[in-house]
Formats: structure tokens, sequence, C-alpha cells
């Protein structure tokens, strides 16, 4: 077998020296690794891991596992991608002499590259209850109770006659039913009352008489649509009309003599009242929902554009598209992602929604930039960062200075992930995330600690609407520790400092992360009527692009 060149120089010495201690110093132990790249996406796995060590004799570990090299030093290894983010330790040691890399890297595939650029959305049958009664009230407001009236002529039978004088009726219902290719809606006159005179010329007889149904119901197939401009229509078919329970009243006639009025009467007014509102449903052709459902804002220096594309309805409720533009990206007229379908209850509408959009929007509103920060800090503020430094194992061994600095420094290599449930709606995960601490001495900075931390900010939905942030960290490293050898673990530190980060950095990322969705997706739910905008649930969608989410929503509250 092959000695190393610091092996073979080592027996010599020996053999010179006898019985002598020799100290062998190894300046130039290096570690260069090839894959994996720092702050990649790995896909579903496994993650090569290839590299060389500059001394083929060294032990070469791939997260806490030795691994062979070859006569040049070179080796590979396989690591399984089992969580959202992995952070590949490979380190080198011989004879004393230790280096170590440490490489963050993600699961799945980076969704800016993934992100469709638009959301498809869902108004299931609890939403369509809540459109219906939009509808009803824009039926009323078209005054066809006076267009019906001005088109009823009096009705001369011969020996009598009625003459229209009114029509009154409760607010019209409307009922929404999912339905292929479209929409059933169902109109109900509640009370329909037509208010006429009685002439009976013979008898010289005129009285007022009203003839009165306790419901009307127009059936009609109603395909929703929307034109270039975001404005929404209902284009609406051929009414069916059922009658039921008609009742009638005549001042001072018998009870018998009604029965046969009410029959005559029913049978001439109904086949007029029935054309009537068939002209009205042929009058009304398109239906105006109003609009248009599009809009533009600046979102912190960031434009943002949302503009519905596309509605059509099936038998799963009101289905649709939407394009969206963030910053340089071009509006997508037609997304490819699937439509949400069954919906939780309590939810009114159900948005497809891609992580990426999280993704280019936090980097391009540059929110972890805020992150970044370098602080000098005295006083009050600067004897909390040092009595959360001068407690951690060695802590006790900083020298006093005027204050102390802080430089946080979230890295390069992040991404978010939508996941299932509200608590958290999405994550950040921050795996290099580097936080140094030193006395400060005058306008200087000293060298005391430095790690890098795995950091996840937890996006969690508060008050319906409103994002807040939890910082978590789930482990570590020491990069630099000024405190002497053998006085800390690493373990502990990297503990410790955690906890003080999440109390104290998790509140300055927590002031600078918050926003509200309402802002981003409610911004025109006026049109909708009284909106209240809340979510309700979100689940991971397995059909579409990876990182793709149903967001159940309430729009109109209880």
């Amino acid at each position: 077998m092959r000695a190393s060149l610091p092996a073979l120089l080592a027996l010599a010495l020996a053999a010179c020296g006898g019985g002598g201690q020799i100290a062998l110093q190894i300046d130039d132990l290096s570690l260069e690794l090839d894959r994996p790249v720092y702050g990649e996406f790995v896909g579903d796995g496994p993650i090569e891991v290839s590299g060389r060590v500059s001394r083929p004799g060294a032990h070469v570990y791939v997260e806490g596992e030795r691994v062979l090299t070859d006569a040049d030093g070179r080796f590979t290894a396989q690591v399984p991608a089992d969580a959202p983010y992995r952070i590949i330790d490979v380190g080198a040691r011989l004879y004393g002499a230790a280096v170590k890399e440490r490489v963050p890297v993600f699961r799945g595939h980076d969704p800016v590259e993934t992100w469709p650029g638009g959301m498809t959305l869902r108004v299931g049958p609890e939403g369509l209850d809540h459109l219906g009664a939009m509808v009803g009230g824009m039926v009323d407001q078209m005054g066809w109770e006076d267009q019906l009236m001005a088109a009823f002529a009096p009705i001369d039978a011969g020996s009598f006659s009625l003459t229209p004088v009114g029509l009154r009726h409760l607010p019209t219902e409307v009922e929404l039913i999912p339905a292929e290719e479209g929409m059933d809606a169902i109109l109900s006159f509640k009370d329909l009352t037509l208010e006429m005179i009685l002439d009976v010329p013979d008898l010289g007889y005129s009285a007022p008489i009203t003839v009165g149904w306790a419901e009307v119901n127009v059936g009609s197939r109603v395909i929703p649509w929307v034109d270039e401009e975001a404005l929404v229509f209902l284009t609406v078919g051929d009414p069916i009309v059922d009658w039921v329970d008609p009742v009638l009243t005549v001042e001072g006639a018998e009870s018998d003599l009604l029965a046969l009025l009410l029959e005559a009467v029913s049978w001439l007014v109904e086949p007029v009242l029935e054309a009537g509102l068939g002209l009205i449903f042929d009058n009304l052709g398109e239906l105006a929902l109003g609009g248009p459902y599009a809009f533009e804002q600046d979102m912190m220096g960031t434009p943002l554009a949302l503009r519905l594309t596309d509605l059509y309805g099936d038998t799963y409720g009101l289905g649709g598209e939407l394009g969206l533009g963030l910053g340089a990206a071009a509006l997508v007229e037609h997304p490819d992602l699937p439509v949400p379908t069954d919906l939780p209850a309590g939810a009114d509408a159900a948005i497809a929604l891609h992580e990426g959009l999280f993704q280019v929007l936090i980097g391009q509103l540059g929110v972890l930039d805020m992150l970044s920060q370098e602080l000098t800090l005295s006083g009050t503020m600067g004897d909390l960062v040092g009595m959360g430094i001068t407690a951690l194992p060695g802590g006790d061994q900083v020298d006093e200075g005027d204050g102390w600095c802080l430089q946080l420094e979230p890295g390069t290599a992040w991404v978010t992930r939508l996941q299932t449930g509200l608590d958290p709606l999405a994550s950040i995960y921050l795996p290099d995330f580097q936080v140094s601490v030193a006395p400060q001495y005058g306008r200087g900075c000293g060298t005391w600690l430095s790690a890098s931390l795995a950091v996840e900010l937890g996006l969690n939905v508060r008050n319906g609407t409103a994002i807040g942030v939890d910082l978590t960290v789930h482990e570590g490293a020491v990069l630099s520790y000024e405190a002497a050898e053998g006085t800390w673990d690493e373990d502990e530190v990297i503990e410790g400092l955690g906890q003080w980060v999440e109390s104290t950095v998790g509140l300055l990322a927590g002031s600078m992360l918050q926003f509200d969705l309402a802002d981003l997706f409610g911004g025109q739910t006026a049109m909708l009527g009284a909106t209240q905008l809340s979510l309700v649930d979100s689940r991971l969608m397995e059909e579409g692009p990876e990182g793709l989410a149903e967001i159940s929503l309430s729009l109109w509250g209880e």
C-alpha cells in the first residue's frame, strides 16, 4: 500500500531523531466541491455530491458518513432529497487539520421557472347563492314591471273586461344552479299580484279585483362570459314559466262567483303575463354583471396587473381564469392551470394559486433585502443584545465594549413554498441566514461570533387575510467563535443563538413582512357587493405544476 508523503516524512524524522515528539502542520488542506451548487434546486433527488480534496490521504465525510477518495483526491456520493431543503455538510480531516463546506440546496424546482403567470378561480354553490342575490337585485332595478304594464292592454272577454292598473311582488329571488356549459337560473317572484278593474257592462258593474300567485318561477339557461374589457355578462336563454297557487279577490263577490272568475281570469291573464315576461327575458339577452374585473396597482414600487380573462359555467359552479403580470412579467391571458372543483364548507370561492407568485413578489419587493442589516447598538438595545450573547456557552469570555455590532445577512439561497392549511399558508426557507455579533470598540467592531442558521419564515394568516410572520431557527453551524476551545459546545451555542434570533430578529422580520392579501386579491371586490374577504383553507393540488395550491375563500362572510 502506498504511504502518503506526510506519513513518510514522519517515519524518516522519527528514525533520525529517535523518540522525540514530532508536530505536523498541514497548511494546504483544501476542499473543492463541484456539486451541489449553492442554492440549486435538485428536483426529487437524489442530491449528487462530488468534489476534490487537495490531499488524497485525507478522510472525507459527507453528512457525517465517510466516503472514499481516488488517487487524485476526488470523491462522489448521493444524499436523499427528503426535506424542503438540505444543507449538505462536506468535511475533510488530515493530521488534526480540518476543512468544511456547507452548501444549501432545495428539493423540487425553482418556483419562478414553474410559475404559470396567472391563476384560476372557482365560485361554488355557496358563492352562486350570493351571486343570485346580486342578479335578483339587478332584475328589480330594471323596472320590468313598468315595461310589462305599459305593454299590457285591457282584456275584453265580451261579457266583461279587465283593465290592469298595477303589479307588485316581493324582491326577486334568483337561484343559480351549476349545469353543463352554463348555469340554470330560476327567478322567483313571490306574492306576484296584478291589480285590475273588472267591468261587466250588462250589469253596470265595475269593481277592483286582484289576482295573485304565491310564486311565479321563471327558469332559463344562462351562459356566463367575459369580454375583452374584462366586463362580465350572462347570456339568457328562452324562459319557462311556472305559476303556483293563484288567488283571486273581488269586492262584494260571492265565493261561487270567485271560483268561476278565478278560472276565467287566470285563463286570460297568465298567457299575457307569460308573454310579457318572455319579452323581458328576450330583451335581457345579455345581462351585464359589471366590471371591468381588472386592476393595476403599485406594490411598493412594483407594478401588479390582474385581469379576468375567461369565465364559464359547469357542474362544479362558475370557473374562470385570471391573467397576472408582476413587475416586468407580461400578463398571461390563459394560464395553463387546473381549476378548483370541490370547495370546503364555508367557502364561497377558491383560487388555484402558484407559489411562484410569492417568490416573485418577495423578490421584486426586496423583502429579504430589508432583513440584511448592519447595526451598531448601544444603550438599552445594546444591553439586550449583550445579554443574549453573553448568556451563550463561552459568552462570558467576551471583553466589554462600548456597545454591540450586529450583522444580519439572509443570503441568496431562499425559496417560498405554499403549505397545506393557513398556519402557515407559506414558508420562506433561508438555510444560510448568517448572523455575526461582536463588541463595539469606539467606532470599530471586533470579532466574536459568526454563525449560519437555517431559518424558516412562516407566513401565517391572521384575521382572515392579514399575513404575519413567525421566525423559527431549525439548525445551524458556528462559522467562527473567539471563545476558548473546550469551553463551548457547538450544538448548545446554536440552540442558544437560535432562541435569541427567534425572539429578537423575529420582531424585526415580523414588522417588515406584514401585508394583507385583501390588497392583492380583493382590491376590486366592491364590484361583488358588500364583500368580506376571508381565507378559509389551503391545500396543495396534485394536478398542475409543482407548487400549486387551492386557497378557498369566503367572499361575503357568514
